[in-house]
């Protein structure tokens, strides 16, 4: 499970505590405060700097295809898996970049 997951299941409400506040923390944090979470928590950031700022099928391009929440998040909102530009190539280490 990797940050974008885990942000995905925040969205659902079906994360732990821990993880809730956090995912709540970096959308109430400031810039300097955001790099500061991004420090220690890189993929969590990225993933929320992804959600408010690529959209939907973005954010879910980098989420594990495994993962049943994606295949919950397509039944909701107007388009299918087919959408989601998947990447071809293996990811690339995540560094939130933080304005």
């Amino acid at each position: 499970m990797n940050g974008y997951d885990r942000y995905l299941a925040f969205q659902f409400r079906e994360t732990e505590p821990f993880m809730t506040a956090l995912f709540t923390a970096i959308a109430m944090a400031d810039s300097e405060n955001t790099r500061r979470l991004a420090n220690g928590f890189p993929e969590e950031v990225e993933a929320y700097l992804t959600w408010t700022r690529k959209g939907a099928k973005v954010f879910l391009s980098r989420c594990s295809r495994d993962n049943p929440l994606v295949v919950r998040m397509c039944d909701e909102y107007p388009f299918s898996m087919d959408e989601i530009p998947w990447p071809k190539g293996e990811k690339k280490e995540v560094k939130a970049k933080v304005p």
